[in-house]
């Protein structure tokens, strides 16, 4: 009974901390990508979060125990000084003469460990791994010498497959780059290069072209959001009714009509002030404040929930296509950081929004600048695009290699 199950080979490390003096580093599970330390938290002994409670041995395995989660690290002497989540599982190898710690690694990050370990996810909030199950996992280590063959050849080939990944993703982040200057440049000069320009008195919007108007949301613009939850439950949502638009539905500055909750049609009636229209704008005032989106089309009823603001044009004066790239850019963010100087508190209030004065071209220059900025963003998303499914695949070669390596596939 037990051979050939990953209990045989490791021993899996129990929650709790030793005390200790001053200050650690706390790792938790949204600070950790597979091996990479991407931030942390010093804490002290004692006042700690309650997670905090996992500390591990230099060439212990962790990993994070969450369904489609693949967070992996192998622990060296300098990561053993820190303490840990208990949202990670450790393992510690029984004997290093029969499975190297690399070796193992490799293993938790092949499929085939990650699709047993997603498939005996259980919970209700949130899915997640129990030990009890991953001691019965499948695992046949093959020699060492073979073991050491695996490892120098993953390691080689994934090596240079990871510095093209990473180069291009520095490509992304310099075209990201250029897209936020582009956009920047374009909703603050226009597109006449030789514009006469004049100063303004608002630190958010120093200068603009001489015959460019300047106004504030509240002058020009309806603004309304859902006047706290109206009675509004989680229990009320369905898959069928009127859309209810949150601020997990944004994404590039669209909806995402197919991930929305729907609400009964009576709840879209009780509220006509946040019927969504085709031409509105979207903004977030909660959790991630300022995500945008531009309603082009409408698949049927929709309306908000309470993080949200609804934006329409009122005097003609703007488009509602050049306020959403007004509001992507650095422009409004200045002005959220400018006015929330020496708060705490995440929020986007409508007051302060309606207070935010902008720059309001002629409606030709608008649509000129809208055209502009749609056609060259829309190129640029597409490079990105582009390079992004490059990377996909050549993770998708990464995991084919060690699937191939760590189950004898390939030997």
């Amino acid at each position: 009974m037990g051979k050939n199950k990953i209990k045989e080979y490791v021993y899996f490390v129990k929650s709790g901390v030793n005390e200790f003096e001053g200050l650690k580093k706390y790792i938790a599970t949204g600070s950790l990508e597979t091996q990479e330390i991407i931030n942390f938290e010093m804490v002290d002994y004692y006042s700690r979060p309650k997670r905090a409670n996992m500390e591990f041995k230099e060439n212990d395995l962790i990993f994070a125990k969450m369904k489609n989660t693949e967070k992996i690290f192998l622990i060296d002497e300098e990561s053993s000084k820190n303490i840990y989540s208990t949202g990670f599982l450790g393992l510690r190898i029984i004997d290093i003469n029969r499975v190297i710690p690399k070796f193992l690694f490799y293993w938790l990050k092949s499929p085939q460990f990650q699709n047993e370990k997603n498939k005996y996810c259980k919970g209700t909030t949130q899915e997640a791994i129990n030990v009890d199950d991953v001691k019965n996992f499948k695992f046949l280590p093959p020699s060492i010498d073979e073991q050491k063959e695996i490892i120098t050849y993953l390691d080689n080939k994934i090596s240079k497959i990871n510095e093209i990944i990473k180069k291009n993703k520095e490509l992304i982040d310099l075209i990201e780059e250029k897209k936020k200057s582009l956009i920047n440049y374009v909703i603050t000069n226009g597109l006449n290069y030789d514009v006469e320009m004049k100063c303004n008195d608002f630190p958010w919007l120093k200068k603009t072209p001489e015959h460019w108007n300047i106004n504030k949301i509240k002058h020009t613009s309806y603004v309304k959001g859902r006047i706290g939850w109206q009675g509004l439950t989680s229990d009320e949502y369905s898959n069928k009714g009127a859309y209810l638009i949150t601020g997990t539905d944004f994404y590039n500055g669209k909806i995402l009509w197919d991930s929305c909750y729907h609400v009964d049609y009576e709840r879209y009636e009780q509220d006509p002030n946040i019927k969504i229209k085709k031409d509105d704008l979207l903004i977030t005032k909660d959790g991630t404040i300022g995500k945008v989106a531009y309603i082009d089309n409408i698949p049927d009823k929709s309306t908000l929930n309470s993080g949200i603001f609804l934006i329409r044009p009122i005097t003609g004066e703007y488009l509602n296509k050049f306020l959403y790239w007004v509001l992507i850019s650095d422009v409004f963010k200045s002005f959220f950081d400018y006015m929330k100087t020496g708060s705490t508190i995440a929020h986007l209030y409508q007051e302060t929004f309606e207070n935010f004065y902008f720059p309001i071209p002629p409606l030709k220059e608008q649509e000129e600048i809208v055209i502009y900025l749609n056609k060259h963003i829309s190129n640029l998303n597409d490079i990105i695009k582009s390079i992004n499914k490059e990377i996909k695949l050549l993770e998708e070669y990464t995991e084919s290699l060690i699937y191939n390596r760590v189950t004898g596939k390939l030997m």
